[in-house]
């Protein structure tokens, strides 16, 4: 079962992530073993990468055996943190580095598309400049609750790279995810048991809405298939004897390629 856990940072902020991750079943690179994850987060604390990244380029000043002095994580942890409340959608790739902090997110949310800048990449340690473990992606709560009552959810991820990247991944069933979230963080964390209570039920009026649509899809697909049914139903009926023999050919071309197989690797045998 999906839970809301709450993880109590060093600074005493709180924040409020899914209990299990999505597994995207998509590798983001290659080179890659992992498969990318997704959660959603209540929190980041972030640093400013790309002035850690200049600070450690300026730097010339060596050791003893002419080796540069400091690391790039030198610079890293003098870093000020900020803490940034909202809702953030946070991939992570099992440690591999291999994301790019560079990269284009696009999410298609029942039609509906949106391109999401990257809004925190903390330093990776393969190719740190270029690749990161972990992309940090702030959304909305109105995209927070479309995600919670969409029938359907693909993601595209960009980066200009062969090697990198991927289009219109199905991420379908990463809605029951973004519901637990939406019901048991944001809506929860909510002010006032009257605004709680408002967004309660505008999402069972969007729950109810989805419901009937798809019940109305489902009535029209088994119409179809009556339909059809009925059809190939008065073909037969209506065809002589020589055109039974062409229907069924038609009807079963499959089962009777399968069989003229079978009688040539006999004959052959």
């Amino acid at each position: 079962m999906i839970a809301i856990e709450e993880t109590i940072l060093p600074s005493g902020f709180v924040c409020h992530s899914l209990s299990e991750l999505y597994d995207t079943c998509k590798h983001f690179h290659s080179d890659s073993d992992h498969s990318a994850k997704l959660n959603l987060e209540s929190l980041v604390e972030s640093y400013d990468f790309e002035q850690c990244w200049q600070e450690y380029q300026d730097d010339d000043e060596d050791d003893d055996e002419g080796y540069p002095l400091h690391d790039l994580d030198y610079y890293i942890r003098q870093a000020p943190r900020k803490t940034e409340r909202g809702i953030f959608l946070h991939f992570s790739d099992d440690g591999d580095s291999f994301l790019r902090r560079d990269c284009a997110i696009h999410l298609t949310v029942d039609g509906k598309k949106y391109k999401l800048p990257c809004y925190f990449a903390p330093n990776g340690h393969k190719v740190g400049a270029n690749y990161t473990t972990d992309l940090y992606f702030r959304i909305t709560s109105k995209l927070l609750k479309e995600l919670a009552t969409a029938t359907s959810i693909s993601l595209s991820y960009e980066t200009g790279d062969d090697k990198t990247g991927f289009k219109d991944a199905n991420l379908g069933n990463f809605q029951k995810y973004a519901l637990a979230f939406y019901e048991g963080y944001y809506i929860e964390d909510q002010g006032t048991p009257e605004e709680k209570e408002k967004l309660r039920q505008e999402l069972q009026a969007q729950k109810d809405a989805n419901k009937r649509r798809e019940e109305e899809e489902k009535a029209r697909e088994e119409q179809r298939k009556a339909e059809e049914k009925a059809a190939r139903k008065a073909e037969w009926e209506e065809a002589d004897p020589l055109s039974k023999v062409w229907i069924m050919l038609k009807r079963n071309w499959k089962l009777v390629l399968l069989i003229l197989f079978i009688l040539y690797v006999w004959a052959n045998w």
